[in-house]
């Protein structure tokens, strides 16, 4: 069973801020004195882990941007070859990045929204 894991983007004014942290759900239960909270987090920012890597064995999560390209390699390019916003309610896009012979993570939709096309 994979491990159910989140990241976000710590918000201005906290230390770190702009950077992503990863966390699992188990780190932000309330146990009293000195638990930790999600206050530092932008809500709009955080992203389910989807349990794929990349080729570059770099975890996938949601609201990233996605190569994925493969098959016959002929005159410079790939059989298919598509760019993708992760998005775990699209079931096409999850089978194409589990059945892709080459997956490559190119950016996220917070930093890179330019590399979205419509």
């Amino acid at each position: 069973m994979r491990e159910i894991k989140f990241r976000g983007k710590i918000q201005k004014g906290y230390e770190n801020a702009g950077q992503w942290e990863y966390f699992t759900l188990e780190n932000f239960i309330d146990n009293g004195w000195g638990a930790k909270t999600l206050d530092n987090i932008d809500f709009k920012t955080i992203g389910l882990y989807i349990g794929f890597k990349d080729d570059y064995n770099k975890e996938i999560y949601e609201g990233d941007i996605v190569k994925c390209y493969g098959g016959t390699y002929c005159n410079g390019y790939y059989e298919y070859n598509e760019i993708v916003v992760v998005d775990l309610s699209d079931f096409r896009i999850m089978m194409l990045i589990e059945n892709s012979e080459n997956c490559k993570i190119i950016g996220n939709i917070y930093e890179n929204p330019e590399l979205i096309k419509e």
